[in-house]
C-alpha cells in the first residue's frame, strides 16, 4: 500500500452505475414516439465554467435509513444540506427511488430489483461481494472506464493507480464496472467498546489480554451483567458474514494476538519481503480455534455467520452484548 491518505477497506464497497447516459437528465424523443406532427425538441444539458450542469440533471439512488438517523432543522433523507449543495453547486438533483430500514434490507431490495427486472438506481453502494458479482454478470451495470478517464481528478486517479488491485473485483472483460471506495487510514481502525455499567455491576476491570478478554466475555454471558434476571446476554459482537476484518464489528485483533499481523483471507508481506496468503500462516489456526471455542460456549452471537456489520452492531447498541470492536466514531450510534 503506497497511498498515505487512503486505505481500501476489507470488504470492497462499490459505487455501481446502472445503465444511464452521460448526457444527463434529458431524453431524446424520436419521431416515432411523437404524438403530433410537431417535432419534439431535445433539451441540451451543458456544463458551465464552474462545473455545474445547466439545466440540472437528476440522478437516482437508494440507501438504508436506520432508526438512529437524526436530522436537524426539519431536514430528512430527501431534503437536506447535502442534496441542496449538490443541486445548487453542481446542478445535480439526487432522488431516492426507495429507502430501507437497515443494511440487510437494503441489499435484499437490491437483489429483488435485480431478479425481478425492476428499475435499479443510477448510482448506489454495494457491500455484498456476491451481489457485486451478480450485478456485473447481469449486464445491467455500465462500463465506467471512459467516464473515469475523462472526469476523475488527477489526485483521484493517483490514489486508484497506487491501489490498482482494488479494481480486481469490479473489472470484467477489461471493463471497469464500479469504483471501490477508499477511506482515511485511521478512519476505521477499531477500538474495543465495553459496557462500563456491566463491568461495574460485576466488579470487573477492562481486559488487557486475550485471557482477560475471555474471562470478561464469560461473565457477560453467564453472570447476568444487566441485572434483569434473564439469560439474554452474550460477551462480544462481530459480523462473520463478510470475513474477520470489518469496518464495524471487527475481530481481527484475535488473529493479531496469535500471528502478529496476519488475518484470514488477506495477502500481506512477510518478514522476507514476499507476499504471502495469510490464511495459511502460523497462528491462524489457533485464532480460528479460539473463535470456535468462544462460539460453542455462547460468548458470541449464535447468528454471526449471517449478520452483516450493521446487524452485528445493533446487538451491542440494544444491550444484548457487552463488547464490540468498532471505529472511534461509532460512539455516535451508541
Amino acid at each position: 500500500m503506497k497511498s498515505k491518505l487512503f486505505l481500501i477497506i476489507f470488504i470492497v464497497i462499490v459505487f455501481l452505475l446502472s445503465a444511464c447516459s452521460y448526457g444527463g437528465g434529458s431524453e431524446e424523443v424520436s419521431s416515432d414516439d411523437a404524438t403530433s406532427d410537431t417535432s419534439s425538441e431535445e433539451t441540451e444539458t451543458t456544463v458551465n465554467e464552474d462545473g455545474k450542469f445547466e439545466p440540472a440533471v437528476e440522478i437516482t439512488t437508494a440507501r438504508p435509513v436506520g432508526s438512529d438517523y437524526v436530522f436537524i432543522n426539519g431536514e430528512n433523507i430527501h431534503q437536506n444540506i447535502h442534496n441542496k449543495w449538490a443541486e445548487e453547486s453542481l446542478g445535480i438533483k439526487i432522488k431516492d427511488l426507495w429507502e430501507s430500514a437497515d443494511n440487510s434490507a437494503y441489499h435484499t431490495q437490491l437483489r429483488l430489483s435485480l431478479t425481478s427486472d425492476e428499475e435499479l438506481p443510477d448510482a448506489f453502494i454495494v457491500q455484498d461481494p456476491i451481489l457485486i458479482d451478480d450485478l456485473i454478470q447481469s449486464g445491467q451495470v455500465m462500463d465506467i472506464s471512459e467516464a473515469f478517464d475523462q472526469y476523475a481528478s488527477d489526485r483521484l486517479k493517483e490514489v486508484y493507480e497506487e491501489n490498482s488491485y482494488a479494481f480486481n473485483q469490479v473489472t470484467y472483460d477489461g471493463k471497469v464496472m464500479g469504483l471501490p471506495i477508499f477511506t482515511a487510514g485511521d478512519g476505521t481502525s477499531p477500538v474495543l467498546w465495553i459496557r462500563q455499567d456491566w463491568l461495574d455491576h460485576l466488579g470487573l476491570e477492562p481486559p488487557k489480554t486475550i485471557e482477560e478478554f475471555e474471562s470478561v466475555m464469560e461473565a457477560f454471558t453467564n453472570d447476568d451483567p444487566d441485572g434483569n434476571g434473564v439469560d439474554d446476554t452474550f460477551g462480544f459482537s462481530f459480523s462473520g458474514r463478510n470475513g474477520f476484518n470489518n469496518w464495524m464489528s471487527d475481530v481481527s485483533f484475535v488473529f493479531g494476538a496469535y500471528t502478529g499481523k496476519y488475518i484470514p483471507g488477506t495477502y500481506l508481506e512477510n518478514e522476507e519481503g514476499s507476499l504471502v496468503y495469510s490464511s495459511v500462516q502460523p497462528g491462524i489456526k489457533e485464532g480460528l480455534n479460539k473463535l470456535r471455542d468462544w462460539y460453542s460456549k455462547g460468548y458470541l452471537d449464535q447468528e454471526l455467520a449471517v449478520l452483516d456489520e450493521v446487524k452485528a452492531t445493533e446487538a451491542f447498541i440494544q444491550g444484548k452484548s457487552g463488547m464490540i470492536a468498532a471505529p472511534f466514531w461509532q460512539k455516535a450510534g451508541l
